[in-house]
């Protein structure tokens, strides 16, 4: 299953729901099978997979949820609109 913001990645029979961006979508969407760079979140309050089609955006991911501060709350969302190869990290300081 593919959808604009998550796909089902099937693991030896074990499917995970992995939350994308629409950057990776748009590089998946024509694929039936392919590699994802993944990031498992783990919260107080919830366990997440997010998927990268590149290094480098996972890394930018990476970046962003680091920050500190009450910017950070919002962090998820505010990925989404990001143009990762245009990003830097001063903006987010």
């Amino acid at each position: 299953m593919k959808s604009a913001t998550q796909v089902v990645v099937d693991c030896a029979g074990v499917g995970y729901d992995v939350q994308i961006s629409l950057h990776t979508y748009a590089d998946v969407e024509p694929l039936s099978e392919g590699l994802l760079y993944t990031y498992h979140l783990v919260r107080e309050d919830a366990q997440m997979l997010f998927g990268f089609s590149t290094q480098r955006e996972k890394a930018l991911f990476e970046l962003l949820i680091s920050v500190s501060g009450r910017w950070c709350q919002y962090r998820t969302c505010h990925f989404e609109f990001i143009e990762p190869y245009r990003s830097r990290a001063s903006h987010y300081e």
